[in-house]
């Protein structure tokens, strides 16, 4: 898409100047400088709509690059609301939407918060359902069952046999035989003369 309006943008500029012939990279800094732009306005804020996510048992965590105006989303120009079903991204400054998200899962809203940098907008969703996987942010997305919880109990070693065999007591048995063993060779002779 950008390479389109980098195109247009350089057929503007010969349009424009019927003695010189712009060059690409011209055409490419018209974006900021006439202030055409290829989201629709200028010198605003933007981010892109593409987003990472990744999410452990209690929360989900969303990650949107910045495309443009970091800086002044950073230092408070930027509105996050967190609904059950829904998270909008606003400017500030003009109530622009930068972003929504209708969410396939429930989150907990008081639980959700959200950090901005310069170059990126991090959100962690509280899950409504702890230990609950989703399988995707977005509604049309369900979550698969709930994982089962973890136990205080050591996990036990795989085996083909029929009949479970308790290691650690083993270990322990192993433990005790050795320590009642003999010495032997240079041990046994250092141990005459002590």
């Amino acid at each position: 898409m950008r390479d389109i309006t980098v195109g247009m943008n350089k057929c503007k500029l010969e349009l424009g100047n019927k003695t010189h012939v712009g060059d690409i990279n011209q055409a490419a800094l018209l974006d900021e400088s006439n202030g055409v732009s290829t989201s629709g306005s200028s010198g605003q804020a933007a981010i892109d709509l593409k987003y990472d996510w990744y999410q452990n048992v209690t929360h989900a965590f969303i990650s949107y690059k910045i495309r443009r105006g970091g800086k002044q989303l950073k230092d408070g120009g930027l509105i996050v609301k967190f609904d059950e079903k829904q998270v909008i991204l606003e400017n500030s400054s003009n109530g622009e939407v930068l972003a929504t998200i209708d969410l396939g899962n429930p989150i907990n809203c008081a639980e959700s918060t959200y950090n901005c940098t310069a170059y990126k907008v991090e959100l962690k969703l509280a899950k409504a359902v702890k230990n609950e996987n989703w399988s995707g942010v977005e509604s049309g997305s369900s979550s698969s069952a709930v994982a089962p919880p973890i136990s205080g109990k050591a996990p036990g070693y795989p085996s083909s046999s029929k009949n479970k065999k308790d290691w650690s007591t083993v270990d322990k048995a192993i433990v005790k035989e050795t320590g009642n063993d003999k010495p032997e060779g240079d041990e046994a002779l250092n141990g005459l003369f002590k």
